[in-house]
């Protein structure tokens, strides 16, 4: 079985792969996130999806016949089972993995770097981070791609318990660390800060 572990997430990440799933998370709708779920950590998930080590050209199968052990399903039920359901087991599969293999501090860290907005930077030379506001539970992160010539807006939300800053776990919480927007040019503080105002995904 396939190691997936920080390193191997780094030496695997395929960007283009990882543009396509920012771009698809941007588009995602309230009715999309009522019917799946909250989008929990769904910016480090699509990290980790791009960086498995198998990609999901490997596991979708684009045949359309479905196989009678799926026929006792409505149609479209199955079809989507029989053409996606080898990748999904492998997203949960790959996700437990990857949490199972990293260390407390490794977590914590992990955690700090996305507040910090220093998470993709980290992961790929590809990135960097151009601006960063931090508020007291709060953060956002104007990061810019050097092969697409984007710009992509992140906002992190953390708890705190007490006097003490405590972050959410990696995988739980809710509303933790998404994609607000992503830019053609570079945007400044001011605008930013309008953004973070007019938020109200909360």
């Amino acid at each position: 079985m396939s190691k997936f572990d920080i390193k191997s997430l780094k030496k695997n990440l395929r960007l283009k792969r990882l543009f396509q799933y920012y771009s698809e998370e941007i588009k995602m709708t309230s009715d999309s996130i009522e019917q799946y779920g909250h989008p929990e950590f769904y910016s480090f998930r699509m990290i980790l999806k791009a960086g498995y080590p198998l990609d999901r050209d490997k596991l979708i199968k684009k045949d359309t016949k479905i196989p009678e052990y799926l026929e006792h399903l409505p149609k479209e039920t199955a079809l989507d089972e029989y053409q996606y359901g080898d990748w999904r087991n492998y997203i949960y599969e790959m996700d437990e993995k990857f949490f199972q293999s990293i260390t407390q501090k490794e977590h914590s860290n992990i955690l700090k770097d996305i507040f910090n907005g220093q998470i993709l930077p980290k992961f790929n030379k590809n990135f960097k981070r151009e601006l960063i506001l931090k508020f007291q539970k709060d953060s956002y992160a104007l990061i810019s791609s050097k092969l697409n010539k984007k710009y992509y807006l992140f906002h992190c939300s953390r708890k705190l318990g007490g006097n003490k800053k405590k972050y959410e776990d990696l995988g739980y919480g809710d509303k933790f660390y998404y994609l607000l927007k992503i830019f053609t040019k570079k945007i400044n503080k001011k605008q930013i800060t309008m953004i973070a105002n007019k938020n109200t995904w909360n």
